[in-house]
């Protein structure tokens, strides 16, 4: 099977579908939900951006059907056994470009 979404630059993805991992029992949400939960941690102060880091995404896993799931370094061996057999691509920010999961080391977190 090719992989179209190796080399591509994150921003040129669909991600509306993508989702982030919240704990270690691989429990998810929308990653817009992210994205709000993080703007009213930072609107109430550095307290509750704390309260939240753990969970805040350091890498993308893409599917072989372009859905994607982020998890932060905590939860990325979770995110990676999900569906170990389907990923075929990853970016670990602050890169942009998606690389071959053959290619992927796991975080040693």
């Amino acid at each position: 099977m090719t992989n179209d979404f190796v080399g591509c630059e994150m921003e040129n993805l669909d991600q509306s579908s993508m989702r982030v991992v919240i704990n270690r029992c691989g429990g998810a949400i929308p990653a817009a939900e992210m994205a709000r939960q993080c703007q009213a941690a930072m609107a109430q102060g550095e307290e509750a951006v704390m309260g939240i880091s753990h969970v805040a995404p350091t890498l993308v896993f893409i599917r072989d059907d372009g859905w994607m799931l982020a998890a932060s370094e905590k939860f990325e061996a979770i995110a990676h056994e999900m569906w170990e057999d389907k990923w075929v691509g990853f970016c670990r920010f602050p890169s942009t470009t998606v690389q071959d999961i053959a290619d992927y080391i796991p975080s040693s977190f």
